[in-house]
């Protein structure tokens, strides 16, 4: 289950111009809903790199196929 937590929206700035109150605080809440969305995203993607890193990383060598000196 997810913490709730309150936001105080005054510390964050609409960064548009608008006339009305209730429409600039619901712009603000619109950004802080879309920036949590991609830090989500963001950790998806994290977690696929990872997952593909650890497919295609393979430390195993062939030693026939290596020559030493000339």
């Amino acid at each position: 289950m997810r913490r709730r937590r309150n936001i105080i929206l005054r510390g964050y700035k609409c960064h548009v111009l608008l006339v009305d109150y209730v429409t600039e605080e619901a712009v603000k809440i619109l950004r802080l809903l879309h920036i949590q969305n991609l830090r989500q995203l963001q950790s998806q993607i994290n977690e696929a790199l990872v997952i593909v890193q650890n497919v295609t990383a393979n430390p195993k060598t062939d030693q026939r196929l290596g020559k030493i000196g000339r």
